[in-house]
């Protein structure tokens, strides 16, 4: 047996078949589940704060930093 093999065994399900298949049916690196669930969770924490309008300090501070540079 070699334990190298990203493949599962036989009598082993994949819990998540979906969500740990990249396109071309390639099993998905387990870096890429865990990114896909922090992203999901981060979203549905802080989603609605991406709706809110910019602060004018903070586009004040942006403007002057593109004129400097």
């Amino acid at each position: 047996m070699n334990d190298s093999s990203d493949e599962p065994m036989k009598d082993e399900k994949d819990p998540f078949p979906a969500q740990n298949r990249e396109r071309g049916g390639r099993k998905a690196a387990p870096e890429d589940a865990f990114d896909t669930w922090l992203d999901q969770g981060l979203r549905k924490m802080f989603g609605e704060i991406e709706n809110e309008p910019i602060p004018p300090d903070l586009l004040a501070l942006i403007k002057r930093d593109q004129e400097k540079g």
